[in-house]
């Protein structure tokens, strides 16, 4: 079986960033976790674009923090699951019953919207869509060898 992924990345507001395609090692919570060893933060969003719902993951020290999917927050898990609860339910995501908000399919994306605003703010985090979409971004291409799980080495 061949794997392939490409990764570009650069910087926005002071975070550096990777936008992954492909097999993505970011996703991994044990990559996460490594990446944040030595006092880096990790915030990384898996799109999930074919198996919704979008996932949130934020590690820092070389720890899990914070993990959950978008739609699903008030499953959370990490050593500090409740890192947003706060934030989440003043975004009106957390009732105050403890159930999260449900809408219809029509207006999931809004939904999906309102957690990825509470997780920008929080972090103070934002990339902007030209920057992915017009801008040039330095690109590594891997394809079998080496293994994924070498990038996190790197970085």
């Amino acid at each position: 079986m061949q794997i392939s992924a490409s990764l570009g990345w650069g910087e926005a507001q002071g975070w550096a960033f990777a936008a992954e395609y492909g097999e993505a090692p970011g996703t991994r919570h044990d990559v996460l976790k490594n990446i944040s060893r030595t006092g880096v933060e990790a915030v990384n969003l898996d799109p999930q674009a074919f198996h919704p719902p979008p996932f949130f993951s934020y590690a820092a020290d070389g720890e899990l923090l914070c993990s959950f999917g978008l739609g699903e927050e008030r499953r959370r898990w990490g050593s500090q699951p409740d890192l947003l609860q706060e934030e989440l339910e003043a975004a009106g995501i957390i009732l105050p019953t403890g159930d999260y908000l449900q809408v219809s399919g029509a207006r999931h994306s809004q939904r999906i919207a309102m957690s990825l605003g509470v997780i920008e703010k929080h972090f103070g985090i934002s990339l902007p869509r030209d920057l992915l979409e017009d801008g040039r971004l330095p690109l590594v291409v891997v394809s079998g060898s080496p293994s994924l799980d070498s990038l996190s080495d790197n970085v």
